[in-house]
């Protein structure tokens, strides 16, 4: 009965060691990089100021202009947008 990882059994003992560390390095420095990438620190938008902190959404009297602006005065007034439809789900747009 054969027992063994494919291709590793045929190699000398060194040679085989030296593949499974690599492959091993290989596996730890990928998977830290993930986690990184996941759950690191998003320093890229560190710089970037909350939008519930920033002065102009606190702002009522700039609210208040926004809303006095045409297009937005149809919304305030009830009008509905209608939903947009996905072609890739919906039947009606085949």
């Amino acid at each position: 009965m054969r027992r063994g990882i494919g291709c590793l059994e045929s190699m000398d003992e060194p040679l085989r060691t030296a593949v499974l560390a690599l492959a091993l390095a290989a596996l730890l420095l990928g998977g830290g990089a993930t986690l990184v990438a996941l759950w690191g620190d998003r320093g890229d938008y560190a710089h970037v100021i909350s939008v519930r902190d920033a002065a102009e959404y606190q702002a009522p009297q700039l609210l208040a202009k926004a809303w006095s602006l045409p297009v937005a005065r149809l919304y305030r007034s009830g009008h509905r947008v209608p939903p947009q439809r996905d072609a890739g789900v919906d039947p009606a747009c085949r």
